[in-house]
């Protein structure tokens, strides 16, 4: 094993990716590709309502059985809410959201595969 390899070796099991955009500049083909070797769940929150972005947010979520949720811009507490149900999510799984009982939480679970 390579430094380099030993580096990008996962420590310990990943159980939900966040990521928090409003654009996407890269080719959506090799964006997919990659989002098809993720183990996650990933969670895509997108500010805003750029038309591009919500193709390829909702892509990467649908790939790898995570959710997009956009948000307004300035609505911190919104995605505040957001993350916590992910954090949620990542300790407990389905669960952990069912017992969340936010709109949140609820926004998630419409999108989440059925387990």
């Amino acid at each position: 094993m390579t430094r380099r390899e030993a580096y990008l070796a996962p420590r310990q099991k990943v159980h939900a990716l966040v990521f928090v955009g409003d654009a996407v500049e890269e080719k959506d083909t090799d964006i997919y590709a990659i989002a098809r070797e993720l183990d996650s769940p990933a969670f895509m929150f997108q500010e805003g309502d750029c038309p591009a972005a919500t193709t390829v947010f909702r892509e990467i979520a649908r790939l790898t059985n995570g959710a997009h949720c956009r948000f307004t811009p300035g609505a911190a507490r919104e995605l505040a809410e957001l993350l916590r149900a992910v954090a949620a999510y990542a300790a407990g799984g389905r669960q952990a959201l069912l017992a969340n009982k936010t709109t949140a939480a609820e926004k998630l679970l419409l999108q989440l595969p059925p387990r």
